[in-house]
């Protein structure tokens, strides 16, 4: 991986993409790494094989956290080499998964392994494999920590219960309140029960403005209706917009290293 970072990968599309081409969503990437810097902290929810907490982790330095959060137990397995087979000390490991509540939650073990989440009622029958796994809401596991900088959510559809877990954190001071870079799949959305609009209303009703990446830039969406298709899926959101507005010109450990 970029920056002599190295990662143990499964057989599958995202084990395949960063095995071809280095990153499995480069233009995710290379924003996330232009905006950690040294001593910041990073929260990876859905950290998956811990492609991003790698990449955090290595940017914010060992003055700097990374929290990671992954309840597939294979998935979970690979993170801790991964993190292990780099030296990242600055790394805590959560084997849990994010929600609206803490407690235990069904969570759905799917053969491609980035497809894994949490079960939902219509999904009960589907004769997947079903494991139990905790799981915490935010805004709990944030008492007694210092606050995030940064949050990646990748749910596969369960970023609506991130974000409804997080109430406190979302409603800090435009100084104080996380950065969010989050999946947006309205299909995903759906099959838990809402739809895209409720997600960015809940954030503007938050004081949070949702931003676009296209391939050059991040462009403020003026409504709770995505038009276009977002690069890689993914949107951001910030109750203050200067602290995006340095993203691009920034030095990125992504793209080795050069804006």
């Amino acid at each position: 991986m970029p920056g002599g970072l190295r990662i143990l990968v499964p057989r599958g599309g995202e084990g395949r993409l960063i095995f071809y081409q280095g990153l499995s969503e480069p233009r995710t990437a290379d924003l996330i790494c232009r905006f950690l810097q040294p001593g910041m902290v990073f929260w990876d929810i859905g950290a998956h094989i811990g492609e991003y907490t790698l990449l955090g982790a290595a940017r914010v330095g060992e003055q700097g956290e990374v929290h990671a959060f992954e309840p597939n137990p294979e998935a979970f397995q690979l993170l801790q080499r991964n993190v292990a087979l780099n030296g990242l000390t600055q790394v805590v490991l959560n084997q849990t998964a994010v929600a609206d509540v803490t407690g235990e939650r069904v969570f759905q073990v799917d053969a491609e392994p980035s497809l894994s989440r949490l079960a939902c009622v219509a999904e009960a029958e589907t004769g997947k494999r079903l494991v139990r796994v905790d799981a915490v809401c935010l805004d709990e596991y944030a008492r007694g920590r210092q606050g995030p900088h940064l949050i990646k959510i990748d749910t596969e559809g369960a970023e609506g219960l991130v974000l409804r877990g997080m109430c406190e954190l979302l409603a800090r001071p435009a100084d104080e309140a996380p950065v969010l870079v989050f999946e947006y799949s309205p299909a995903h959305y759906r099959a838990f029960g809402y739809d895209a609009r409720e997600i960015l209303e809940l954030l503007q009703v938050a004081g949070y403005k949702v931003y676009l990446p296209t391939e050059s830039d991040l462009v403020p969406l003026r409504s709770t209706v995505v038009t276009s298709r977002p690069a890689e899926n993914n949107l951001w959101a910030a109750k203050d917009g200067t602290r995006l507005t340095g993203l691009l010109t920034a030095e990125c450990l992504a793209s080795g290293g050069h804006s």
